[in-house]
């Protein structure tokens, strides 16, 4: 093979990043929980994901519906519980050499389902678009061993219920 090797994961931006490989601000979080998302998604359920390079993470074919999947990840338990940005940044300036982001919430226009994985615990839950920009989970609901197959189906039920209306 000729030259370097691809690299499978992006090299972190900036020299000021720590060098936690897990931490909030590493760009491994995000891809971490992509993976475990298209790894659960095939194991539990079935369905086969499609890596999206746009305005959501994954289309995911459920029947005749098309969905459109966010994956939002966190590793950190604060208090027996996960908080979750449920945003998206819509822009993106750099100001005196400091990265400046401006960030809104994802709303049923960005996404279908968002999914939510707590690294630590190897788990999975999803819901709805919240309209807010932060959702928090207690860490009881991703002990409970059905919750992500329950989640989803409850979220593929509310969204065919409001298109047959």
């Amino acid at each position: 093979m000729n030259g370097a090797q691809p690299a499978l994961f992006p090299e972190p931006v900036g020299d000021d990043l720590p060098e936690d490989t897990c931490g909030k601000t590493s760009p491994y979080t995000g891809l971490l929980g992509e993976y475990f998302f298209q790894y659960w998604l095939l194991r539990e359920m079935g369905l086969k994901s499609q890596r999206i390079d746009g305005s959501f993470d994954y289309g995911v074919e459920v029947g005749s519906r098309y969905l459109r999947v966010e994956v939002k990840s966190t590793h950190t338990e604060d208090r027996h519980r996960y908080c979750f940005s449920a945003s998206r940044v819509r822009e993106e300036n750099v100001v005196d050499r400091q990265r400046v982001r401006r960030s809104t919430a994802l709303t049923p226009e960005d996404c279908d389902i968002i999914a939510l994985v707590a690294h630590d615990l190897e788990k999975i839950a999803f819901c709805l678009p919240p309209g807010d920009s932060s959702k928090v989970i207690a860490r009881s609901v991703f002990l409970d061993q059905n919750n992500g197959r329950r989640t989803w189906e409850y979220c593929l039920r509310r969204l065919l219920d409001s298109e047959r209306r």
